[in-house]
């Protein structure tokens, strides 16, 4: 039987919605959450959950292998089931700082592509490097607030903007994510809102490099995106089996 995920936040909720479900423990899985009535609707109705192919659609703080039950319908980019379900247990090697190199290696795979134009600006990859020294502890929220700003306002202008937009864009979400991650900084006054920005803005970063990766390949076809996606997710499995720290 293929093997399911769930990403939440580091308190357990879900990434959308913010739905606590019951952790596994010392003793075993988690309690069963039950089936969900109606039809079966993507983003809308039944049980949102990933199988080992499409993690880096999903990023999360934190990754758990789960157990599911009853009717599936398989979309691109997750699966949706009616359940019932619960998680079996959390994928330990899989952390926030995990997902922060992560997110650096992603959008160090295609600066190339902005760093290989005239008058390409230095900016985007110190702004790469605060994100990793984040992921050590190393950053501090004066250096990822310029980060952000560096990867907001570098421009260049050329034929290949759609391009260098994209690898701004990644950058831009990531050190987003490392900044909220780093110093708690709080959306809004709220908890819920700001582990819902933090993911969104890793999903961001990932999807903007495929973008990058698809303007600079000058060929804008589903083969050229699943190779990027496929990159992706063989560099999150790496960390999830501890090749990479």
């Amino acid at each position: 039987m293929e093997t399911l995920y769930k990403a939440f936040a580091e308190d357990g909720r879900t990434l959308h919605g913010r739905e606590p479900w019951p952790l596994p423990t010392v003793d075993g899985p988690g309690a069963w959450l039950p089936p969900v009535k109606s039809g079966l609707i993507p983003c809308r109705n039944g049980y949102h959950v990933m199988n080992s192919d499409q993690l880096a659609f999903w990023p999360g703080w934190s990754l758990y292998k789960i157990e599911a039950q009853g009717e599936r319908l398989n979309d691109e980019d997750k699966i949706v089931v009616r359940g019932p379900v619960r998680l079996v247990r959390r994928i330990e090697a899989w952390t926030p700082e995990s997902l922060l190199l992560w997110l650096a290696d992603i959008v160090e795979r295609v600066l190339p592509i902005y760093e290989a134009y005239p008058r390409s600006d230095p900016r985007l990859r110190r702004a790469v490097e605060t994100i990793r020294a984040s992921a050590r502890g190393e950053a501090t929220f004066e250096e990822l607030q310029t980060a952000q700003e560096d990867a907001r306002l570098t421009t260049v202008r050329t034929d290949a903007y759609s391009t260098i937009a994209a690898v701004r864009a990644a950058t831009k979400a990531a050190v987003r994510a490392a900044t909220v991650r780093t110093t708690g900084y709080i959306i809004r006054d709220s908890e819920d809102a700001a582990a819902y920005y933090v993911v969104t803005a890793a999903s961001t970063a990932a999807r903007e490099a495929v973008h990058a990766a698809v303007h600079a390949a000058a060929a804008d076809d589903d083969e050229t995106r699943a190779v990027e996606r496929r990159w992706q997710n063989t560099r999150m499995w790496q960390y999830i089996r501890g090749e990479r720290k």
